[in-house]
């Protein structure tokens, strides 16, 4: 039983990894996937410090790969958030959950002003 668990389970990670390996990280995929993390963040499901500290390892990096990618004003907005947010992870001991999710409710509205500036 264990072994059939175990072979359903490589089939379904074979499939999902052919799935993403078919799907192109485009400009407007990292710019959702930012999106979508800072949403998680401000509906509270990153609520300890080790999500928070994952959120923003997220979030810079998908911010230096929008840069790459050329949406340097996308990345420059949200460098310029990044700073605040790891001050707020530079003590495990202080973390303040509520002042984090403060700040990502402000990127989190800084996005949407963004996506409508893009957008016609």
């Amino acid at each position: 039983a264990l072994a059939n668990q175990a072979s359903s389970m490589q089939q379904w990670i074979t499939g999902l990894q052919s799935q993403v390996a078919a799907t192109p990280l485009t400009t407007q995929a990292l710019e959702r996937i930012v999106k979508e993390t800072v949403a998680l963040a401000v509906a509270d499901e990153l609520g300890d410090y080790a999500s928070a500290e994952q959120a923003y390892m997220s979030i810079a990096s998908l911010t230096n790969s929008l840069g790459a990618r050329g949406n340097t004003h996308t990345a420059r907005m949200l460098n310029q958030k990044l700073p605040t947010l790891l001050k707020l992870l530079a003590d495990e001991d202080a973390y303040n959950r509520d002042a984090f999710k403060a700040e990502l409710v402000g990127l989190n509205a800084a996005l949407g002003d963004e996506v409508r500036r893009i957008q016609p």
